[in-house]
């Protein structure tokens, strides 16, 4: 017999106050505090973006990360190449397939 997931409720990290409050209100009240939750989130977005410290551990993260992209990056054109050839020579590609990836790297080869 097949297991049935139970659905997460999607709003239950709300305070119960504030579904309560939305619950009361009536529709013009809520669009206005809809409009008020909108403008408070383009502030929270815009001191996000001025967050020099946030800013700064983006950069690193960036930088620390500029290794495995440009592996992935040539992992993904090997793979597209190769396909490209097994496609030209009327062999099939496994594309539509999953391929299981070990996920322990010991090296990487960006040479071949």
């Amino acid at each position: 017999m097949a297991k049935v997931k139970a659905r997460k409720d999607p709003f239950m990290d709300l305070p119960e106050e504030f579904k309560d409050a939305i619950v009361a209100m009536d529709a013009q009240t809520i669009n206005l505090r809809i409009a008020e939750i909108a403008k408070n989130e383009q502030e929270n977005q815009e001191l996000k973006k001025e967050d020099e410290h946030l800013n700064d551990l983006k950069a690193q993260v960036t930088d620390a990360s500029a290794g495995y992209k440009e592996a992935t990056k040539q992992n993904k054109l090997k793979i597209k190449f190769a396909r490209q050839v097994l496609k030209d020579k009327g062999a099939v590609s496994r594309s539509s397939q999953t391929v299981a990836v070990s996920p322990v790297v010991t090296k990487i080869d960006l040479q071949n």
